[in-house]
């Protein structure tokens, strides 16, 4: 979404897919293929493929009252031929998730339902697709919250789900853990701050630590140890709705997404050593 905060429209979704090499620091970005312009969507790496999930499209043009709609679409793009190859749909169009990707099985959590006539429904029930398997399909699973915006990780054979706004309008800073291999849930530490802090956050995990960081700015680790939250570091600027992801050496990146200023371009590095 390139726009104003809430100004959307068909001409604010970015029609841009890009990649950039890491390891050169003379690189530009390069423009790969992208079949249709959305937002609000879920985006994860595994093996040959990135996996786009979901997502929310507008219909109105910018002079237009607005009409958005979640999709259901999914698609991988391989990353080396450099084509998209569609995947079974949801179960329901869903916008706002996130997903990660544990073993072969990619989850997807979070999110809510939106249609041109502006309903909505909320998804309270997680997702889950083996990818090694013959015929791929979507099967639920439950999840205890109704939470979009929110961010989604892996940390020790668990997904965690960190923050997000609730259907009654509220930022949770709840952080719920599942474990894929029992199906049952736990709470885990609250996410620490007031304000918007909770609300389109990031995380990622890293050398077996868990980390994440909201529209203040600071970066946090999880202290399994103290069951709590611990500040490691502090972003130049801060930002929501952007990825927080892994460099090449070691330190995280955290990639673009918005200010309380507007939309952001930038890739700010987070020094670990």
């Amino acid at each position: 979404h390139t726009g104003r905060a809430h100004a959307h429209s068909k001409e604010n979704l970015s029609p841009h897919f890009c990649r950039i090499h890491l390891r050169n620091r003379d690189a530009d970005w390069e423009t790969l293929p992208m079949p249709r312009p959305l937002q609000g969507l879920a985006m994860v790496a595994h093996g040959d493929y990135v996996y786009r999930i979901g997502g929310l499209e507008a219909l109105n043009a910018p002079d237009e009252d607005e009409r958005l709609r979640s999709i259901a679409e999914v698609a991988r793009f391989h990353v080396d031929a450099q084509v998209w190859e569609s995947l079974p749909d949801l179960p329901h169009p869903r916008s706002s998730p996130d997903a990660v990707v544990v073993g072969d099985k990619l989850y997807v959590l979070g999110g809510w339902t939106l249609t041109a006539d502006g309903d909505e429904e909320w998804r309270y029930k997680g997702l889950v697709m083996d990818l090694a398997a013959d015929e791929l399909a979507w099967q639920t699973f439950e999840v205890p919250f109704e939470r979009r915006a929110l961010a989604a990780a892996t940390h020790n054979g668990m997904i965690y789900a960190l923050g997000g706004l609730t259907s009654l309008g509220e930022i949770d800073r709840s952080v719920s853990i599942y474990d894929p291999a029992t199906g049952k849930h736990q709470e885990g530490p609250k996410l620490p701050g007031s304000g918007m802090d909770g609300f389109g956050v990031s995380a990622w995990h890293l050398d077996g630590r868990l980390f994440v960081s909201g529209v203040s700015g600071t970066v946090l680790e999880l202290d399994t140890d103290a069951n709590t939250w611990k500040e490691v570091g502090q972003l130049k600027q801060g930002r929501f709705f952007h990825r927080l992801l892994p460099s090449h050496d070691g330190d995280l990146l955290a990639v673009a997404g918005a200010s309380m200023q507007g939309h952001l371009t930038n890739i700010e590095r987070v020094n670990l050593q």
